[in-house]
């Protein structure tokens, strides 16, 4: 008997070992000395006729640009421009509250390989799912459409389904809301009630998000979190396999204030972080746009950001410098140029802008 479970004790002791050893081997810390080459890349700003105030732009099908617009005068908010002569092709989405017109505007673009493009009105939580081909013929372009879970903050649509990232979660032991998971899979088209925010002690979506990729051979899930150093890979039943920290050290530092009976959490002052701001894939690689703001105070002030190019089992492959702020980014096939929505440096106008890797 004593033996039996001395062989029982030490069976315990060697899987919590290796439960222990293996959650360390699935984190990583890296640096930016860790990429394997760096470079600095200076843009061209894209300038047409076509392009008037522009909010968003997109490089699609190699030779077009899709972009959204928040001008009033404008009556379409979102449009398709020829690189090729700077001509506009097409135009759609108006603003209003029927089924084809919408609240808010921001487009959603994820590899050059898709023939899709998304629209998400975030005042609606509603997506359309949208053909570029359509677009350009001058045809209905919006294929299809639904409301996604007011608990989530951002998505990443599959099939008939879509990733959620978690309204209520924040990657921080205290303010976490009981939540150990920060994504989920939600069926396309069910029931969408909102949790009371009661359920949760903190309301915390001022300081959490996250922008995601899929990798198209094997459906993993990368989640890169907007306000904190880390990347999550989760395969495709939500089971977290790997995590990457990095490439700066940063320490949030919150403050709490109690409105109608609901404690919001924000950060504290002249601490304001943020990181990870969104991404673009292809079959070979993933692309994170990385704001790198540590502790900056409001108003922000816009800097120059990076990209990090990734191979999709999380090799560093480069970091590209960019010369000025840019909170999207899009690239083309053969993965020769970048274009990002930029900010100007000098007086804050947005900008289109190129960019040729090196």
């Amino acid at each position: 008997m004593k033996i039996a479970r001395l062989m029982i004790i030490n069976t315990i002791i060697v899987l919590q070992i290796g439960c222990s050893f293996s959650e360390k081997n699935n984190t990583e810390e890296f640096t930016h000395s860790d990429f394997a080459k760096t470079v600095e890349l200076k843009g061209t700003q894209v300038s047409f006729d076509a392009l008037v105030n522009p909010y968003e732009g997109y490089l699609v099908n190699d030779t077009l640009l899709l972009v959204s617009n928040m001008d009033p005068a404008q009556k379409e908010k979102i449009k398709i421009i020829s690189l090729n002569d700077g001509k506009l092709i097409s135009s759609f989405a108006q603003e209003g509250h029927a089924d084809n017109e919408l609240i808010s505007c921001n487009i959603r673009y994820f590899s050059p390989q898709s023939p899709f493009f998304y629209v998400e009105d975030i005042v609606q939580s509603k997506y359309w799912i949208c053909s570029l081909d359509s677009l350009f013929d001058h045809k209905k372009s919006i294929v299809t459409s639904f409301y996604y879970s007011r608990d989530v903050m951002s998505i990443y649509p599959l099939d008939s389904t879509y990733v959620g990232f978690n309204f209520w979660y924040l990657n921080h032991d205290k303010y976490n809301n009981d939540i150990y998971s920060p994504i989920s899979e939600y069926k396309i088209g069910q029931k969408r009630e909102k949790t009371r925010s009661t359920a949760f002690k903190y309301f915390v979506a001022n300081v959490t998000g996250a922008t995601m990729a899929r990798n198209p051979h094997n459906g993993d899930i990368w989640v890169a979190y907007n306000h904190d150093n880390v990347i999550q890979i989760y395969d495709k039943n939500m089971n977290l396999k790997k995590q990457m920290n990095g490439p700066d050290q940063i320490e949030n530092k919150y403050q709490k204030k109690t409105i109608k009976k609901q404690e919001y959490v924000f950060f504290s002052k002249e601490a304001y972080v943020s990181c990870y701001y969104m991404s673009v894939s292809t079959p070979k690689h993933v692309y994170i746009l990385y704001e790198n703001i540590n502790g900056g105070g409001i108003p922000l002030q816009p800097k120059p950001v990076e990209v990090f190019k990734l191979d999709w089992d999380g090799h560093l492959l480069c970091n590209y410098k960019l010369d000025r702020h840019a909170y999207t980014i899009s690239i083309d096939s053969k993965e020769l140029c970048l274009y990002a929505t930029c900010i100007n440096n000098t007086n804050q106008e947005v900008q289109i802008v190129k960019y040729d890797l090196k």
